[in-house]
């Protein structure tokens, strides 16, 4: 199996891949490799030697479910990469065939957060995130809102 390394996992592009030779140099990355029996693309997040997260681009919910079962029996939940725009996705976390909620995140020209929504599993924004760039175009601050107090909060990052 061909893998391709990747610092994002909701772009796979020559802007956020990783050469193999820099993997071992890595605290977290991901992985990603074209499954024939799905016909998609299956990504895996590995922190500190260990793969916690399955990711898949595209594909059919009940053959992702059953697939997920199978192959990732210790990992419960999966999360699903729909590709909206060049520059948006919407990733949605399911347990089996259970939604259980989503972000929305939009990227600037390179492929960096510019803002991420969180919903539930009702679809209910619990949170928005703004990241601030400064004069040099480098991501400073933060700006998090929560709807349920209608507080907003700035951070350094």
């Amino acid at each position: 199996m061909k893998y391709n390394f990747f610092k994002s996992y909701y772009f796979q592009n020559e802007n956020t891949e990783i050469s193999s030779n820099l993997i071992s140099e890595q605290d977290f990355y991901y992985r990603f490799y074209y499954e024939p029996q799905l016909g998609i693309n299956v990504g895996e997040r590995n922190i500190n030697g260990k793969f916690d997260t399955v990711y898949y681009v595209g594909g059919n919910l009940k053959a992702l479910t059953n697939y997920h079962n199978s192959i990732f029996k210790n990992i419960n939940t999966f999360q699903t990469i729909e590709h909206v725009s060049n520059l948006t996705v919407i990733v949605k976390t399911y347990m089996n065939d259970i939604f259980l909620g989503a972000l929305i995140i939009n990227c600037n020209n390179r492929f960096e957060e510019e803002r991420v929504s969180l919903y539930n599993e009702k679809f209910e924004l619990l949170e928005y995130r703004e990241f601030l760039s400064n004069e040099n175009e480098v991501v400073n601050k933060q700006r998090i809102f929560f709807p349920s107090t209608w507080n907003l909060v700035e951070e350094e990052i």
